[in-house]
């Protein structure tokens, strides 16, 4: 049985006007004419204002009409969209390097763990980088460097670094931004 046929049944069954089961979900007289008549379908909000003035779930409402589940998609952007939380773990080279990943990896399904590992690369070989930009700067001091040396070193392996970074945060965001594009 479709949805508009549910409806009717429904609210007959219940001995209701359209007017009155209109009254009761704030609707007009006429949504409530064009949902029985297969002209349009009631919201969300509204199937479940059905489910309970009828005592029924919004399963059993919409249990025949394929074509209505179809369209009725709950989306809820944040734990849902997995084009968005795809995309978290490439945005999070700028706010928690390593960390955003590694959470995607653990706790994501297949498509943002797959993301996760591919964002986890750039964001580790930053992180070994700077280990060992510091272990040099920590290190210095016991090897004869003179200062003009060692600043030429320090200034190359701060250049590299810079670079690298840069480069890593641009590519990170442009793959979040390309995730992004693709429609769930």
């Amino acid at each position: 049985m479709k949805l508009h046929e549910h409806i009717r049944r429904l609210r007959m069954e219940h001995g209701l006007s359209q007017e009155q089961l209109a009254l009761k979900l704030h609707v007009t007289r006429q949504a409530v004419y064009k949902w029985e008549n297969e002209k349009a379908y009631p919201d969300i909000e509204r199937l479940v204002e059905l489910s309970r003035i009828f005592d029924v779930t919004i399963d059993e409402l919409v249990k025949g009409d394929a074509q209505f589940r179809e369209r009725i998609k709950v989306r809820n952007p944040l734990l849902k969209n997995t084009s968005f939380l795809s995309s978290l773990p490439y945005f999070s080279i700028t706010i928690l390097p390593v960390i955003g990943p590694v959470v995607a990896m653990a706790v994501g399904e297949e498509e943002i763990k797959r993301h996760g590992k591919r964002a986890l690369l750039p964001q580790v070989i930053f992180l070994v980088l700077i280990v060992v930009f510091a272990m040099f700067i920590l290190t210095a001091p016991l090897f004869s460097f003179s200062d003009s040396m060692f600043m030429t070193i320090a200034l190359i392996c701060f250049s590299l670094l810079f670079v690298y970074t840069v480069s890593a945060i641009v590519w990170s965001w442009l793959q979040g931004i390309a995730v992004l594009r693709v429609r769930d």
